[in-house]
């Protein structure tokens, strides 16, 4: 795992962290926020545009790193099979300072670069 994060690690946390205080629904339960911040759907939709295995395994990766660097924390909804299948994440304390400053960032070079 290399030092900073990826591109698509910066985008799941800061939509986690504007998303947070939202309602997830999944089937017909409702998962709140204080459960979760961001789900796959979410990511799938906001990010990819498209639903494929592929994408999917992306998000999986993501949420997997971001739990593995302390900064989110992965919630499960049901099984199917036997397996456990992933709902979303919650984002830690450090991941949230870690999206605040990611924004901040962002808005300090958009602002320096649209001068």
């Amino acid at each position: 795992m290399g030092k900073g994060l990826s591109e698509l690690q910066m985008k799941v946390l800061i939509l986690a962290y504007r998303k947070g205080g939202t309602t997830y629904k999944h089937g017909s339960k409702k998962v709140y926020t204080s459960e979760i911040d961001i789900s796959t759907e979410d990511i799938l939709r906001e990010v990819f545009k498209v639903k494929t295995a592929s994408a999917r395994a992306s998000v999986s990766r993501v949420f997997k790193r971001l739990e593995e660097r302390g900064l989110a924390e992965r919630y499960y909804a049901h099984q199917v099979s036997g397996y456990l299948l992933f709902s979303g994440i919650k984002l830690t304390r450090a991941g949230r300072e870690r999206a605040k400053a990611l924004m901040v960032n962002t808005v300090l070079s958009e602002n320096y670069v649209n001068g």
